[in-house]
């Protein structure tokens, strides 16, 4: 548990509901960088779990997508196996929104025929004692949580044969 009570000093009092955009479209860009440093070092396995702030900033699905797929592309040119943790859009952003962004994580797990693990945030999103007081990230208990609910996919993301 230290890395995520380091993690949560790290980025104690920050919101991204009140990031600029420029450093919500910084991270997007630098995803893709690290991504290239990652696979320098060849990775057995990846957990990929993107688009969180995304969806809170309220940017574009489509370009969630293809950054998503832009990822997915170079790790099925490793052949690197990969677990997508899904996420789920706010109802607060509208219907039209939530059915484009809620769409991306399966038809992306369909067409690179990788295993998707539905919404990762699942029991842990709206429930407050999971969360830290900005009530977007979660505590050490919702961490807890989510890598139980998450453990039986990276279990058997594990026990595949590469």
């Amino acid at each position: 548990m230290r890395w995520c009570q380091s993690w949560q000093r790290h980025n104690q009092g920050r919101n991204s509901l009140t990031e600029p955009p420029q450093a919500v479209q910084t991270n997007r860009a630098t995803s893709l960088d690290r991504l290239d440093g990652s696979l320098s070092a060849r990775p057995d396995r990846v957990l990929l779990g993107l688009g969180g702030n995304d969806m809170l900033q309220g940017l574009s699905p489509a370009n969630l997508a293809s950054n998503l797929q832009s990822i997915l592309t170079r790790l099925k040119a490793h052949a690197v196996p990969v677990l997508l943790l899904g996420m789920q859009a706010s109802p607060v952003l509208g219907t039209e929104y939530v059915i484009a962004f809620n769409v991306v994580y399966p038809t992306l797990a369909q067409q690179f025929d990788v295993p998707l693990h539905g919404f990762f945030l699942e029991g842990v999103a709206l429930d407050s004692n999971l969360n830290q007081a900005d009530r977007i990230h979660p505590n050490a208990a919702g961490v807890k949580a989510i890598v139980s609910r998450v453990l039986p996919d990276v279990e058997k993301l594990l026990s595949q044969a590469q």
